[in-house]
């Protein structure tokens, strides 16, 4: 006769109850620290994503701030009063710089006028102060 056998009485007849009533909190405490280690990865590479955004913009505005100060310091020296062939020396200057594998210098007056743009001859002398790029963003004005 087996071990937990006494007397024809089973030691272990309440095992599958025990059983049972044991492993339904234990998997579902490991469902709840799962599913909290799940949204708190989430959560996690949220905030990551922002973080890393936030630098590299910021990162590509002072780049493009090097940049213009490279320009600015190609460009020839301004006489003492601003000349149409001045204006001409500085956007042939411009348009001979580029930076980076496909940048390039444009230039537009205050009213949003197109006077130079090296890629896209066909925009120079054209208003587009109200133009629209394809987020809903205003480039120009800003």
């Amino acid at each position: 006769m087996p071990a937990f056998w006494v007397r024809g009485r089973r030691y272990f007849r309440h095992a599958p109850r025990l059983l049972f009533a044991t492993a339904i909190p234990m998997v579902c405490a490991i469902g709840a620290i799962v599913l909290t280690a799940h949204f708190h990865a989430v959560e996690l590479a949220a905030n990551q994503r922002l973080i890393i955004e936030a630098a590299l913009v910021e990162s590509k505005k002072e780049e493009l701030r090097n940049y213009v100060q490279l320009a600015l310091s190609a460009l020839p020296d301004a006489p003492a009063s601003s000349t149409p062939e001045h204006a001409k020396q500085v956007m042939a200057s411009l348009e001979r710089l580029g930076f980076g594998s496909d940048g390039y210098y444009f230039l537009y007056d205050q009213q949003g006028v197109n006077l130079m743009h090296p890629r896209q001859r066909e925009l120079v002398g054209r208003n587009l102060f109200d133009m629209k790029d394809p987020y809903g963003g205003s480039p120009i004005q800003d």
